[in-house]
C-alpha cells in the first residue's frame, strides 16, 4: 500500500519529545501486525491484534453495521433482527482482514451464508458489490461515516440480537523501549476518539 506522512504536533507536556512527523503505512491488519511484531514498523493503529507479544492500548470501539442493497426489502428499516438474515448472502474481505472474522461470526449466528466465489480486496470493493445486489456485508462505523451518503445504493442497518463491536487502538511490541512514546500518542488519540464519538 502507499505510504504517506502526516505532520503532527506533540501535545504540550507529552512524552512525544521532538517528534514532528509520523510516517504511516496502510495495509491489512494481519500484515501490519506482522510488521510490528518483526520490528519493521514501530507501532500499529487498528483492531486489537491477534498475535502474541504485542501490547494493545484501546482508544475506542466501533459499531459494525450491516450494509444491504437499496433495492432489498430490508433497506427501508433502520435495524434488522438477526433471525431475518437466515439464507441471505454475505460478502467478505479476504484473509488478513479482521472483518472477515466478523462476517463469519454473523453467518454462524444468523444462518446467512458467505458467498464462496467472491473475496473482496477492500471495503470500497465490497461496497460496490453490495450496491449492485450481489449480497450484504459488514462495515465498521468510521468507514461508514466517511464513505456512505443517504443517496447511496447501500443502506446501513444495525443488527438486533448481535452485539459484536470492534475495539480499535494502538499496539506495539511488548519489549519496546519506546513504550512511553506510544502511550503519549495513545493519549493524543483518545482526544480524537472522543471527538469522533467512539471513545466508549
Amino acid at each position: 500500500m502507499g505510504q504517506f506522512s502526516v505532520k503532527t504536533s506533540a501535545p504540550k507536556g507529552s512524552d512525544l519529545g521532538d517528534i514532528q512527523q509520523i510516517y504511516i503505512r496502510e495495509d491489512s491488519p494481519a500484515a501490519l501486525e506482522a510488521a510490528v511484531a518483526e520490528g519493521t514498523l514501530d507501532c500499529g493503529l487498528g483492531p486489537s491484534p491477534e498475535r502474541s507479544g504485542l501490547t494493545f492500548r484501546r482508544i475506542g470501539q466501533e459499531t459494525i453495521f450491516l450494509g444491504v442493497p437499496s433495492e432489498h426489502p430490508l433497506a427501508e428499516q433502520k435495524s434488522v433482527n438477526l433471525g431475518k438474515l437466515q439464507g441471505e448472502k454475505l460478502l467478505a474481505l479476504g484473509r488478513g482482514h479482521r472483518l472477515l472474522e466478523n462476517v463469519r461470526h454473523l453467518a454462524d449466528a444468523s444462518g446467512a451464508h458467505i458467498v464462496a466465489d467472491f473475496e473482496g480486496t477492500s471495503l470500497d470493493a465490497i461496497r460496490q458489490m453490495v450496491s449492485i445486489g450481489m449480497g450484504m456485508s459488514l462495515f465498521p462505523e468510521l468507514y461508514a461515516r466517511a464513505e456512505f451518503r443517504e443517496a447511496d445504493d447501500v443502506r446501513l442497518l444495525e443488527v438486533e440480537g448481535w452485539n459484536e463491536r470492534r475495539d480499535v487502538g494502538l499496539y506495539w511490541r511488548d519489549n519496546s523501549g519506546r513504550q512511553r512514546h506510544y502511550l503519549a500518542l495513545a493519549e493524543a488519540a483518545d482526544v480524537a476518539a472522543s471527538g469522533l464519538g467512539i471513545a466508549r
